[in-house]
Order: structure tokens, then sequence, then C-alpha cells
């Protein structure tokens, strides 16, 4: 997270992740998958 950020890229969060400004939080890695994917093909 702390190297992403600064650099103003999308920062998933999953299941435990520390609760930080900026990050988006997912319940687990298909909703992570999920995210990125929507990201990388402009959904």
């Amino acid at each position: 997270m702390a190297l992403a950020r600064p650099f103003g890229k999308r920062v998933v969060g999953l299941a435990g992740a520390a609760r930080i400004d900026g990050v988006e939080h997912v319940d687990g890695a298909p909703a992570a998958l999920a995210r990125v994917a929507e990201v990388v093909l402009g959904l």
C-alpha cells in the first residue's frame, strides 16, 4: 500500500488489511480480482 498510494495507483485491500484512506477494501480474493479486471478493462 505504501508504495502504490503516493503514485496515484489503485490499492485493493483484502479482508483484514489496514484501514487507510484511499484503499478500497473487498471481502476476498475473488472480489479483488474482479476489481482489478474492471480497472484493467475499463469497465
